[in-house]
């Protein structure tokens, strides 16, 4: 008799996209290091910069900060939020650099890593807007210290640089920008690929398993079966060989046959 109990049913669809797990992996990562980066970096800052009283900076700064350790230990926040945390403490961080010291700085690197956080963490369709936001803002904080404007944060170490160097930083990181959006869009999807393959097998792999219990217990209750069968045999061959009288022998054959079989009733 086969067993009663309902088997699990396996799962045939996953649940949530499969890069879900890993670029929530990445992030908290990412997050985790540069909060160890911002916690030296503050130090350092607050060391240089609060005998000089930059007050300004030292706020940006802190607030750049804060918003690192939000985006770091917020966990029960959604995953878009704290990306986007993360995004806007970079993207402040980039503009900033570039408003104070305009090509003089790491200006450039800021506003990639934006790239990176967004096509990595979100979308292709992200990193692309990111792109256009970072080459709109290069390209505003060019025209401001061109037309003056910028020109009463610039300081000593700022480069304030011509109309075609602007240019030209506005089309590199345009250029360099696109290709990483390219590159980290596609090693994304022959991740998520990769992790959708494994799951398919795995849930396959667990039908399998499923599968061969079922047939094991099959099986198991055959072989009993039949072992019960070839006792039950064997018992009315000693039967056959004790009794002489031939109206009991039947008798208690049938019932030895009804109990062996489980057979509500028995005729012969």
């Amino acid at each position: 008799m086969i067993d009663s109990k309902p088997e699990p049913t396996p799962k045939t669809s996953f649940e949530g996209f499969p890069g879900d797990d890993l670029r929530a992996g990445v992030l908290q990562s990412l997050l985790n290091v540069l909060l160890v980066l911002g916690t030296v970096a503050l130090i350092y800052n607050i060391a240089i910069l609060l005998p000089q009283r930059e007050w300004i900076t030292l706020s940006i700064y802190s607030a750049i900060f804060l918003g690192l350790m939000i985006a770091t230990f917020g966990k029960f926040l959604p995953y878009s939020q704290r990306v986007s945390i993360l995004g806007g403490v970079i993207f402040l961080l980039g503009g900033y650099t570039f408003i104070m010291f305009g090509l003089s700085r790491n200006g450039i690197a800021f506003m990639l890593a934006f790239v990176f956080v967004n096509v990595i963490l979100l979308s292709r369709r992200a990193g692309i807007i990111a792109v256009v936001a970072n080459a709109i803002l290069i390209g505003l904080v060019g025209a401001g210290y061109q037309m003056g404007y910028l020109t009463p944060f610039a300081t000593s170490k700022t480069i304030i640089g011509t109309t075609s160097q602007w240019a030209n930083a506005v089309i590199s990181f345009s250029l360099v920008g696109g290709m990483m959006v390219a590159a980290g869009s596609a090693v994304i999807h022959a991740l998520e690929g990769a992790i959708f393959h494994q799951q398919h097998l795995s849930v396959e792999l667990d039908k399998e398993r499923q599968n061969l219990e079922i047939t094991v217990n099959q099986r198991t209750q055959d072989l009993n079966r039949r072992a019960k069968q070839l006792e039950a045999a064997s018992q009315v061959a000693r039967s056959i060989s004790t009794f002489n009288d031939l109206d009991s022998l039947l008798n208690d054959t049938i019932e030895l046959i009804r109990q062996q079989f489980g057979f509500y009733h028995v005729g012969l």
